[in-house]
């Protein structure tokens, strides 16, 4: 989110924005930095703090108010704190389907963000009713080959992984990787996201030699475009580990746990990531 986009939904929805906002404009580049960084329970207060401003500014109801309330849910479901994002996500939704129209992109994305609220929370089937109607929606505008496109495939490739059904996911994960290299490029970040979750669901299947080259260039992506110490990087390295013990190559497994725990995010791994 930039101040930009606050701007121009600001005035679709009647109210304007001050584009000299001091205020407003740090505050929000504040957040995008520290979002980007991984650093969520900094970034909170400072969300807050910005939906206090544009709810004051520009009213509750603003199309921009909604893009910063999807903005601070999206930080609370990264926290783990589900149950203060869902209402967040909900209000969200409501104003953008009110103001915006059902099939417009924010509408979309914030129905993206939702379903990946109920993923985390395992509500499969909420998840996926909702990656489904976004797809609907992408197809309703012509984007079914955008990179937003790629993102919700490989969301819903998880959650059809979670759910046991392999054979849709590989095609949703294998249709999320063609399109993120082509759109996004063969070492952008999504690209290595559908590189892990592709490998994830081979290695759930037991196909480890489709699964290690998958996982190592997801690694070798994240670690150059996001550096070392990114949230993304201890669980690339604990599926990377994971996936030797599945194939009894212990002397490989050790040393990459031992990286992901002393990745400065290693206190958030509870579990294998897919």
């Amino acid at each position: 989110m930039a101040i930009a986009a606050l701007v121009s939904l600001s005035a679709l929805g009647g109210e304007t924005l001050p584009s000299d906002d001091q205020d407003v404009e740090t505050i929000d580049r504040q957040v995008v930095q520290l979002e980007r960084e991984g650093r969520y329970a900094e970034a909170l207060p400072l969300a807050i703090k910005l939906l206090d401003r544009c709810e004051k500014v520009m009213g509750a109801e603003n199309p921009a108010t909604a893009l910063v309330l999807d903005k601070l849910a999206k930080l609370y479901d990264a926290a783990g704190q589900y149950a203060k994002a869902e209402p967040l996500f909900q209000r969200a939704l409501n104003i953008f389907e009110t103001t915006l129209g059902s099939n417009d992109v924010h509408t979309a994305a914030t129905l993206n963000n939702l379903a990946d609220l109920y993923q985390h929370m395992g509500a499969y089937t909420k998840a996926e009713l909702l990656y489904d109607r976004v797809l609907r929606i992408d197809r309703t505008t012509e984007s079914s080959d955008s990179q937003n496109t790629a993102v919700t495939l490989n969301n819903l490739g998880l959650v059809y992984t979670a759910s046991g059904k392999y054979a849709k996911a590989e095609a949703t994960f294998a249709r999320a990787l063609a399109i993120s290299e082509e759109k996004a490029g063969p070492e952008h970040p999504d690209t290595a996201a559908s590189c892990a979750n592709l490998a994830g669901l081979y290695d759930n299947m037991g196909d480890y030699a489709k699964a290690e080259p998958l996982c190592l260039r997801a690694l070798r992506i994240d670690e150059k475009a996001l550096g070392v110490e990114h949230p993304n990087i201890a669980p690339l390295l604990s599926s990377l580990g994971t996936l030797y013990l599945h194939k009894g190559d212990f002397a490989k497994a050790e040393p990459l746990f031992q990286r992901a725990l002393k990745n400065p995010c290693s206190a958030k791994i509870t579990q294998i990531p897919l």
